[in-house]
C-alpha cells in the first residue's frame, strides 16, 4: 500500500545533536491524518511518538468488528469526531527501528474517558 504525504507541517529545530520535530502533521489519503513528535539524533538514535487519526470510513470499518479489535477501537474512538486515533511510538535506531502501539497513551486516554 503506497500513501503519499501531503501538506506536511511542522516546527523543526536542531539542538543537542538532534533534529527535532514538533507536531509534524500530514494527510495519508483515505487512511486519515497523522501527527508525529520526536527526534533523530546524529548517532542514528530515533525517538518518536505520534498518532494516526483514521478517516471516518476506516474508523467505522474497524468499529464494526465484533471481536477484540472492535472493543479496542471503542476505547480509541474520539467521540467529538467519530474517528479512531491509533497512538504509536518509534524508537531504536535508523537501521533497527522499533515500532509499537503506544499503550501508555492508550491508558492515559482511557483514564480521561472514565473521569469525564
Amino acid at each position: 500500500m503506497k500513501k503519499i504525504l501531503k501538506n506536511l507541517k511542522t516546527k523543526l529545530s536542531v539542538e543537542d545533536g538532534k533534529v527535532k520535530l514538533d507536531k509534524l502533521q500530514s494527510h495519508l489519503g483515505d487512511l486519515g491524518d497523522f501527527e508525529l513528535d520526536g527526534y533523530y539524533a546524529f548517532n542514528d538514535a530515533i525517538s518518536y511518538t505520534g498518532s494516526i487519526l483514521l478517516s471516518k470510513e476506516s474508523s467505522e470499518k474497524l468499529m464494526s468488528n465484533k471481536g477484540v479489535l472492535g472493543t479496542l477501537t471503542g476505547i480509541l474512538n474520539d467521540k467529538s469526531s467519530g474517528r479512531v486515533r491509533l497512538p504509536f511510538a518509534v524508537g531504536g535506531t535508523i537501521d533497527k527501528p522499533n515500532v509499537a502501539i503506544d499503550y501508555s497513551s492508550m491508558t492515559d486516554n482511557l483514564k480521561k474517558k472514565v473521569t469525564d
